[in-house]
């Protein structure tokens, strides 16, 4: 008799798992198995769902009083005593292209219940025919596709999440294992569920986009990469844009390459290099297309302009001004010179020659301007146009007694009075902006000089004394020597005496210094007033105090001076003593 076709037979494999085009879900619910009469529950091996359950270590057993149904797996792991455990497999298909979820229902048994859960995805796996429970089992709860978990007294969900394979692997394996020092504890399984999703079937371009800049080379690898595993790809077409270079030559395309990525270089930037794309084949046919879009700088950097700062106005010769980039290339570079009205200008390209033009000086300025098609950049150089460096005059002076004037230059001699303080000199140049290399000649001995900018010092002179101050100016011109001739000369009625008539004490002083006549010099008078100064090292006056009669005595607070060298003149009648004193920090 004929047999009538069940369309409701075709339904029976999908009872146990749903899936759509993206996503498949498997449920091995050992609640509702019937398990069986061996003592090794899987083995031999047995299908459940379709697939097949196989013993890779240890006994697993099953426990089917009542409703409450799970499977059983013990372990134990005590010190002193080798690794023992349980383990079986599921031989399902793991695909590349697709990630994966394993949810295992699970508690466990014992005191504590420590027990631990590890799943593993591997292509190939052994077998047990035993049936003396816990076999030798390596503890380790991590590896390359191994994952691990801590079971409860109570049955919970622990879920084990797996990235896309980079090869298909063929099971899915559970064991039971221990902590070490842990006693013997079991295992129990309600259910396993395999969820496995298609994830994007997309292959990733990097990178998607390259910026250059002008005037430079630039060198560029893209690589069109496999994260999802796309199976089948074996070889890659790629189509290359204008300005690009393939192994130092222009490229005919497409390019076929084996290997997922392509080196490229480029000459000196001076336009957009043409965008770049790619596609796997898979097989023969071309699998989806990727683009990198190019783009770059078009401005270029700052150009620098060398040449000299000043010039000597006077100059025949032609002084060279150059125009120097900062681009490792020069695309085509075109450079546009001008400058101030009081200069010449000659030649062309990135170096000129320069002239003043005759009876001019002062300010003046060179600007180049460098063009490419990056853009343009400008930079402009001051100059000065020297003239021979001279000095025109200045001053002298004194404070007290006051004298001085104009200041006579060359063999013409200059009248002091130093009897009171330092001479002061200031000196008017032109083309230099100080003095340079000062030397004296024939100064009395005790004359101490210094300078700074245009103007200079020295001690007083004695009668009959003199020096002469040389210094030499110098610019780019050239240099010139400046005289300077000074003499004593002081009104007769003031007379200088270095003599005991006065005593300074502490010397050195710290906060006070204490002025008054000596009693034991034969020299003091002790009846008339008398007026101390106290000046610094540069000839400034810092104290000026009067006694109130010859037996008087001034005290100077020298607290707030800094340390160094003073110089203190007193002046008795028409009798002027100076001393020199120390004040120390």
């Amino acid at each position: 008799m004929q047999q009538k076709f069940n369309p409701f037979l075709l339904l029976i494999p999908l009872l146990f798992f749903s899936f759509s085009v993206n996503a498949q879900t498997v449920t091995f619910d050992y609640t509702t198995w019937a398990g069986n009469s061996n003592c090794n529950k899987f083995y031999p091996a047995v299908n459940i769902n379709g697939y097949e359950h196989a013993t890779v270590i240890g006994q697993p057993g099953f426990n089917s009083s009542g409703s409450n149904k799970y499977l059983t797996m013990d372990a134990s792991n005590s010190s002193g005593s080798s690794p023992k455990g349980t383990e079986y497999r599921i031989a399902y298909p793991f695909k590349t292209g697709f990630s994966y979820s394993i949810k295992v229902n699970a508690a466990g048994i014992g005191t504590p219940a420590d027990v631990m859960v590890r799943v593993n995805i591997t292509s190939s796996t052994g077998s047990s025919t035993v049936c003396n429970g816990a076999a030798s089992i390596t503890p380790t709860t991590s590896g390359n596709l191994i994952q691990a978990a801590a079971v409860n007294t109570n049955f919970a969900d622990y879920t084990f999440n797996y990235g896309v394979f980079s090869a298909p692997q063929s099971y899915l394996v559970i064991a039971a294992v221990q902590p070490l020092g842990t006693v013997f504890q079991t295992l129990c399984i309600r259910s396993v569920t395999i969820t496995e999703t298609q994830v994007s079937a997309d292959l990733s371009l990097s990178p998607t986009s390259v910026a250059g800049t002008c005037g430079q080379s630039m060198s560029q690898t893209f690589t069109l990469s496999n994260p999802n595993n796309v199976p089948g790809i074996t070889a890659y077409q790629w189509t290359v844009g204008s300005g690009w270079l393939h192994n130092g030559a222009t490229p005919s395309n497409p390019i076929t390459t084996t290997t997922p990525s392509l080196t490229l270089t480029t000459n000196c930037l001076s336009a957009n290099p043409g965008n770049i794309s790619v596609g796997g084949y898979k097989g023969a046919s071309l699998y989806k297309t990727y683009n990198a879009t190019t783009s770059y700088n078009g401005t270029p950097p700052a150009i620098t302009l060398n040449g000299p700062e000043g010039m000597c106005a006077s100059t025949t010769t032609p002084v060279t001004f150059t125009a120097s980039s900062f681009w490792a290339c020069a695309p085509g570079v075109a450079y546009t010179w001008t400058k101030s009205s009081n200069l010449t200008l000659s030649g062309s390209g990135a170096s000129v020659n320069v002239l003043p033009v005759a009876g001019q000086s002062g300010a003046a300025w060179v600007e180049v301007t460098a063009s490419s098609n990056c853009g343009s950049s400008t930079v402009r150089k001051n100059v000065t146009l020297d003239i021979m460096p001279y000095a025109t005059g200045g001053t002298h002076y004194t404070v007290n007694p006051a004298g001085g004037g104009p200041l006579l230059l060359g063999g013409s001699t200059n009248l002091v009075c130093g009897i009171m303080q330092y001479t002061q000199v200031t000196v008017d140049l032109v083309g230099v902006t100080s003095f340079y290399n000062i030397t004296s000649s024939g100064p009395p001995p005790g004359v101490t000089w210094g300078s700074w900018g245009n103007s200079f010092y020295f001690d007083w002179l004695e009668p009959e004394s003199s020096v002469t101050f040389t210094a030499t100016l110098k610019n780019g011109c050239g240099q010139t020597d400046v005289d300077m001739h000074f003499a004593y000369y002081c009104p007769p009625e003031q007379v200088l005496f270095k003599s005991d008539a006065f005593i300074a004490y502490p010397n050195p002083a710290i906060s006070y210094l204490l002025v008054e006549p000596n009693r034991e010099s034969k020299s003091a008078n002790l009846k008339q007033a008398f007026t101390i100064q106290l000046f610094n090292e540069k000839g400034t006056l810092l104290r000026s105090m009067n006694s109130a009669g010859g037996e008087g005595r001034i005290n100077i607070p020298t607290g707030n001076l800094p340390q160094g060298t003073y110089y203190l003149h007193i002046l008795q009648g028409q009798q002027l003593h100076k001393k020199q004193v120390s004040i120390k920090r």
